[in-house]
Formats: C-alpha cells, structure tokens, sequence
C-alpha cells in the first residue's frame, strides 16, 4: 500500500532535494552531505523508499542519526544499502548479528568493521569464508588484549597479519608474532610502532621487504646492530629514511661515510646528527653536501675549518672563494671566539683567518706588495686591505 500511494505521489520532492547522482556514487563511494542542512525523519523514511538504489543511500548517510533511518537501510534489497546502514553507530547489534549471514560480503564486512557487532557475530565473521571480512573483524575496535592474544593463534595468516598490525596488540604477542611461520606477518610486526627491540630483531633478519626496513630503520628501539645491518644490506628506501629521521648518533655516523650522495646529504637534515659525525663527511664529496654540513646546527668552527683548509688548497678560483666562505660560516659559530690565531701566515686559511680576525694587518700588507706569494693570495688581501 505504501509503495501504490509513493507511486501516486511522485518522487520530484525527494529528487529535488537530495539531488544525486549515480555516477558520483559509483566512482567516490559514499557521499559527505552538503553543508549542515538537516532532514525530518518522515522525508527520509520516504526517501529511503525510493525505487533508485542512490536515493536510498543518501537517505540513510543523511539520516545514520535516527534509528529508524538505519533499521529501513539494513532491510534495504540492495547491497550499498545495507552496507552503509551496517557502518553506522546506530545500527541495532540484533541486526548486526543478522547480517553475518548476508550474500554481500562487502555487507559483512562492515557489519564485522562495527564496534556494536555482538561477539558471537563477530567471531562468526572471524571465520568467514573471504578473507577481507576475516580481516574487517579482526580490525574491530572493540577486541580487547584476550582476543588479540587468542587471534595470534589463529589458522588463517591474513588474520595474524592483522593482528601483527594493531597498536593494541600486547608487546610479547608481537614478539611470538615475529617469527611466525609466514612472512608477511612477521613483517607486519616490523611496521608496528610497540614492537619491541627483540622483535624487530626478529624481523630484520628475515625480511627483504623495502617498506618493512624502512620502518624498522626508525624506530628508536632498533638495537644499533640492527641498523648497521640495514646498513651493509644497502637497501636505497631504508638507508634514505634512517639518514632523515633516525635517532641514533652511531648509525649517523656510519651513514656520513657510505659512497651514496644521496644518503649522506639526507644525513645532513637529520637533526641528530653529532659534531663528531660532521667532521667525517668526506672531502671529495659535492660542494652542496659541504655546504649543508657547515650550516648544519650541530656544526662548529673545527667543521668550518676542516672544510675552509680543504677549498682554500685548491688550485681552483671558486673553489678558494669557497672556502672563504668557509672561513665567514666558521666565525659565525658559537665556538669561534675559542679560536686562536694563526701561528705564521704561509697557508691561505691561515691568511683568511687572520683577515677575518684583523691580524697581523701590517705584515700582511707587507707580504702582499711584494712579489713573493701566488698571485690570488696576494691580491685578495689587497682587497680586503682596501689598498
């Protein structure tokens, strides 16, 4: 009787006001509603009576506030239907339970995915026959430390997987996890940020996974043979990430000294690299990476100075200019006003030095007007001397 009476009536109101259309539905999923603009419970109800699926739907998005709304979707014919009332937190846990036998599995996957599925339901789902459901309940919030301890016994990997995942999952579960029998659940450990030393210990000598390494290569709970592990097997993905974000000063200075650019300028962001470490970048490497050790916040004047000596002995001209600038970084530093001039002046950094420091003026003017010396040298004190 009520369809005859909605057939009679018309559909233009609820077409209007809702105005959707399949093809968004179909390629973006379920619809945000426009704005804050709110329905009555009658509209709804009636639009979820409307003989295309898309309106339905809406009508339940626009109305997983009010019981009703949602019960209406979970008896919906079509699957999309169902499946969005099954996600919301209204949905009555009798129905949720109701919903483990549904030919949808998408339905029952989120009817697993719901914190207020009722236990039985959701063990029952735990088991079911695809895998994505397996998996939706075993992400189910409302698993507590016991059943995740149960579930790291279970017969299917998909589930350990997920469990190996969950930030829930206690610390001596994940240790047993890391030496499951499948892999991918041992690397799954290796990406969960609980997971003990012990564990990624575990996993680092198994796995040849990139995204799993690079997980493991920052945790700060990586023991330090673990890293320099990762660090003779080579991989780029790992080595990158350890040299932007890992904490530990030792597996830094190992990184300053591989033959990959790349690596060793990704070490110069990392803010926990140390002095000591900055003074074994090596001299041969691009100016950029010298540049950026020198402007590092760790850097000092000894960092300014080894790398002032190594440009200023170059028989290239903008290779010396680089290492005056090497010189002005160094004076910058807070540790410069510690250095002591030079003792003679018969090496260009100690002639810089001594410019920049204003000392020795007079002899210097002395040596450069005569006709001693390399003729750069000579004239670039000149030119500081203003003469």
């Amino acid at each position: 009787m009520q369809a005859v009476l909605d057939a009679l009536v018309g559909w233009h109101d609820v077409e209007e006001q809702l105005a959707v259309g399949w093809n968004a539905r179909f390629f973006h999923g379920i619809l945000t509603p426009k704005g804050s603009e709110r329905y009555s419970e009658a509209f709804l109800l009636r639009a979820g009576r409307h003989p295309r699926p898309v309106y339905r739907i809406s009508a339940v998005e626009y109305g997983s506030d009010l019981e009703s709304v949602v019960i209406q979707g979970l008896r919906d014919r079509f699957w999309r239907v169902r499946w969005t009332a099954a996600q919301t937190a209204l949905a009555p846990p009798a129905m949720l339970a109701e919903l483990v036998h549904d030919t949808s599995a998408e339905v029952r996957s989120a009817a697993a995915g719901n914190p207020s599925t009722p236990r039985a339901a959701l063990w029952a789902l735990l088991d079911d026959r695809v895998l994505r459901v397996r998996e939706a309940a075993a992400r189910n919030q409302s698993l507590g430390e016991s059943d995740l301890r149960q579930l790291s016994q279970h017969r299917d990997p998909g589930v350990r997987r997920v469990v190996a995942t969950r930030t829930a999952t206690p610390v001596d579960v994940l240790d047993a996890l890391a030496l499951d029998d499948d892999l991918s659940v041992a690397e799954a450990v290796g990406c969960n940020e609980r997971a003990s030393s012990l564990a990624l210990h575990r996993v680092v000598r198994r796995t040849s996974n990139s995204r799993t390494m690079e997980h493991i290569a920052v945790r700060a709970q990586t023991r330090l043979d673990d890293l320099l592990y990762l660090i003779d097997r080579g991989d780029p993905s790992a080595l990158m990430a350890m040299a932007k974000h890992c904490p530990v000063t030792e597996a830094l200075h190992a990184l300053a000294q591989v033959d990959d650019a790349l690596v060793r300028a990704a070490v110069l962001t990392n803010p926990s690299v140390k002095t000591e470490t900055l003074m074994v970048m090596p001299l041969d490497a691009p100016v950029a990476e010298h540049r950026a050790a020198a402007a590092h916040v760790n850097a000092t004047w000894a960092t300014c100075r080894r790398l002032a000596v190594h440009y200023l002995a170059s028989g290239h001209l903008g290779r010396r200019y680089i290492g005056v600038e090497m010189v002005a970084n160094g004076m910058a530093k807070g540790d410069a006003s510690a250095a002591t001039g030079p003792g003679s002046i018969d090496e260009p950094f100690d002639i810089v030095f001594a410019l920049f420091t204003g000392q020795r003026t007079d002899e210097l003017l002395v040596w450069a007007k005569g006709t001693t010396g390399p003729k750069w040298r000579r004239n670039y004190v000149l030119d500081r001397l203003s003469v």
